[in-house]
């Protein structure tokens, strides 16, 4: 057995050392599709080899990523940062549809440049797995929270890293990406910027990415104010051994973590967002499960689309009906303060009998109140922003409400 091993190893390490050998002649003597599936096998045994022989990596500025814990279902580590190129476009009342590009390596050069000011509140958007920063749906939140208030918007781009050549690298990607606007958020904060007027919205991969930005303000004995995680991602987080819970979002993350469940499943391949609570206050619309209006699949199917780096609305439309509900909390908030008529909040209740009493409807009070305290008589609560009851009111706990199937989601909850 060790002489086996021992050949093996040998093998590798001379395959890796001759770069030239996947161009040998003799390779072309095998048929094409065998040829390539040698490769592909040879070059997954290179890397493994590489990964079990290295116990970190460093780049420039962000510094070392260590190999995955034995246990851990992500065995992979970023890349370099270089191929990544994330970028961070700042846009504020003063540049509304030009945005200023940040950048967290510059020793805050660009951000000295910049509209941006210390004295409003931040906030920061993080797409997902195969997203892009400038989609219709980003755009409108950004618009939107200008119009709302006096702010920095930040929209970040990790559009390479979020690609990946597939979902577990994208997986690997967000603690570095997450670090790379950790830095820059630390920048923001030595420069004047207070921690608690940080708000982080993260989608899918995106709510990860937000948790792992936390970690060099917490180095520095700071505390991020606020983060909105939207059907945080599961495959690959659902499990993460207890030394890399920095890896994911979680309740350490902010003062206020406030996250949304609209794909979850306790089943590993049944969904494509965390099932188990992680936040200060989690809402499951509908249950948190297959949402109203989706024929989502399942199963395996799950696992063949994100190999595929192909996430649709088709393959995922309960997983993004998250950022649709965010969305929609948002106009709504901006149509009840133009007093338009036609504005509606979700009204969200607490139930200690978990998901079996939401599914008999013994959560809902008769005659549904629209409070927004946290009366313990009927636990209803109107949602001002996900996460949000008003001013000075925040949910705790498990929640549930109920939507519509089609936009607009909003609905009286009526039994």
């Amino acid at each position: 057995m060790l002489i086996k091993t021992s050949l093996i190893i040998t093998c590798v390490c001379m395959v890796w050392n001759n770069a030239q050998f996947f161009n040998h002649p003799r390779l072309g003597q095998f048929p094409l599709r065998a040829a390539q599936k040698l490769k592909q096998r040879l070059r997954e045994k290179i890397s493994q080899y590489r990964d079990r022989t290295t116990q970190m990596i460093c780049y420039d500025v962000v510094g070392c990523f260590s190999l995955p814990h034995k246990n851990s279902p992500l065995q992979r580590i970023p890349e370099d940062p270089r191929l990544l190129k994330t970028k961070f476009y700042l846009f504020t009342r003063k540049n509304v549809t030009t945005p200023e590009v940040l950048y967290y390596q510059d020793e805050g050069k660009s951000l000295k440049q910049s509209n941006f000011n210390v004295f409003k509140p931040l906030k920061v958007l993080i797409h997902g797995y195969t997203s892009k920063w400038n989609e219709r749906g980003a755009l409108m939140v950004k618009d939107s929270y200008l119009k709302l208030y006096d702010c920095n918007v930040i929209l970040m781009d990790w559009k390479i890293g979020a690609r990946g050549t597939h979902y577990a690298s994208a997986a690997a990607n967000t603690e570095l990406v997450g670090r790379e606007l950790g830095l820059l958020l630390v920048k923001m904060v030595e420069t004047g910027l207070s921690p608690k007027n940080i708000h982080l919205i993260g989608f899918s991969l995106g709510a990860h990415v937000a948790g792992s930005a936390s970690e060099p303000l917490k180095q520095k004995g700071y505390l991020i104010g606020r983060i909105t995680g939207l059907d945080a991602a599961s495959p690959l987080f659902r499990s993460n051994h207890f030394r890399e819970k920095h890896k994911k979002l979680d309740r350490n993350d902010a003062e206020y973590v406030d996250v949304l469940h609209t794909d979850s499943s306790p089943f590993l391949t049944d969904g494509f967002g965390l099932w188990e609570p992680i936040g200060h206050v989690d809402f499951f619309p509908n249950g948190g499960q297959e949402q109203p209006g989706c024929t989502d699949p399942k199963s395996s199917i799950v696992v063949t689309h994100l190999e595929g780096g192909n996430l649709s609305r088709d393959s995922a439309c309960s997983h993004i009906r998250a950022f649709h509900l965010f969305i929609e909390t948002i106009m709504n908030k901006l149509k009840m303060l133009k007093k338009n008529r036609n504005y509606c909040q979700f009204i969200a209740y607490n139930c200690p009998g978990g998901l079996p009493s939401y599914e008999r409807g013994h959560c809902f009070p008769l005659i549904p109140t629209m409070k927004t305290n946290s009366s313990l008589i009927d636990r209803s609560y109107k949602i001002d922003e996900i996460g949000q009851f008003g001013e000075d009111v925040r949910g705790e706990g498990i929640m549930y409400f109920s939507t519509r199937a089609s936009s607009p989601f909003c609905a009286l909850t009526i039994l």
